[in-house]
């Protein structure tokens, strides 16, 4: 569905009106649709079901806090998206260890806000952590 957003967007809100909620996992769906926004570049509609998900799920969830991270960098708010990232990575590494692909993707778009700041060290620190974790 590469670049179909609108069709992804139409089948999320389709599961969410249509499947029972003892079935479905809304909190994912949320965040599903908060990707695709993002990936849209709607970023105000992104955040909103970022937020969503995130109230649905009860809890800190990595994935969703790096999504909101993504928001915030492409809004202009760099030292906001670096503290969700940072949380991010703290809260996957608890939760999955430190060798987990969704680490090495937050590593990764940490990577990426350190270099937009000019921070190269910090920048290939984080891009080289993330190569190392793919590479197992």
């Amino acid at each position: 569905m590469l670049g179909k957003y609108d069709e992804s967007i139409e089948l999320l809100e389709k599961c969410l009106k249509e499947i029972p909620r003892e079935i479905i996992n809304e909190d994912e769906i949320y965040e599903n649709l908060g990707h695709t926004y993002l990936s849209k570049g709607e970023f105000e509609r992104a955040l909103e079901y970022f937020e969503q998900a995130l109230d649905l799920s009860g809890e800190d969830r990595p994935s969703i806090l790096k999504g909101i991270a993504n928001v915030k960098y492409h809004q202009g708010f760099p030292d906001e998206a670096q503290a969700l990232l940072k949380r991010a990575l703290e809260i996957a590494i608890r939760n999955e260890g430190e060798s987990s692909y969704l680490v090495a993707k937050v590593y990764s778009d940490l990577g990426i806000l350190y270099q937009s700041q000019e921070k190269y060290d910090d920048a290939l620190q984080c891009h080289q952590k993330s190569f190392n974790i793919i590479q197992m």
